[in-house]
């Protein structure tokens, strides 16, 4: 079972591909963008501690940043990244893990990071600046 802030517990064999845990989202938050750690567990399949007790909403997220998936709309995994690097430093580099994994790589996840004007991009850009472009091959275990 995973649980997920408001909604409760889900069956883990209902969330098996991001489709499926964005429809599971969209049951409640279709009309909101979700960003940091619930656009993670959408586009990965990562649960973290702050899904038990929360969903995260964005507000003002430009349209260039939101992909729709199974219904609900979420960061783009460029700029989840981001958004963790801003507001959750301390394991940022651990969801970006899942994150390239998923797809998107550090280059892309820096070239968003130049061309938006944040709250702490400037340290998100030093942090990027530093890490190795094959970061998606590194594992790490689950607790947040």
């Amino acid at each position: 079972m995973v649980e997920l802030g408001t909604i409760g517990f889900v069956g883990v064999d209902l969330c098996r591909s991001p489709a499926d845990r964005g429809r599971i989202l969209a049951m409640q938050y279709s009309d909101k963008v979700l960003h940091r750690e619930s656009a993670l567990w959408v586009h990965t399949g990562f649960h973290t501690s702050v899904l038990t007790t929360r969903i995260d909403v964005a507000r003002d997220v430009p349209v260039a940043d939101v992909v729709v998936i199974g219904g609900q709309q979420v960061t783009t995994l460029e700029r989840t990244a981001l958004d963790l690097l801003i507001n959750r430093e301390e394991h940022a580099v651990k969801y970006i893990c899942e994150l390239v994994r998923a797809g998107t790589s550090i280059d892309a996840i820096e070239k968003l990071a130049n061309q938006r004007s944040l709250g702490g991009v400037v340290g998100a850009r030093t942090i990027l600046k530093q890490l190795p472009r094959d970061l998606g091959s590194l594992t790490f275990s689950q607790s947040p």
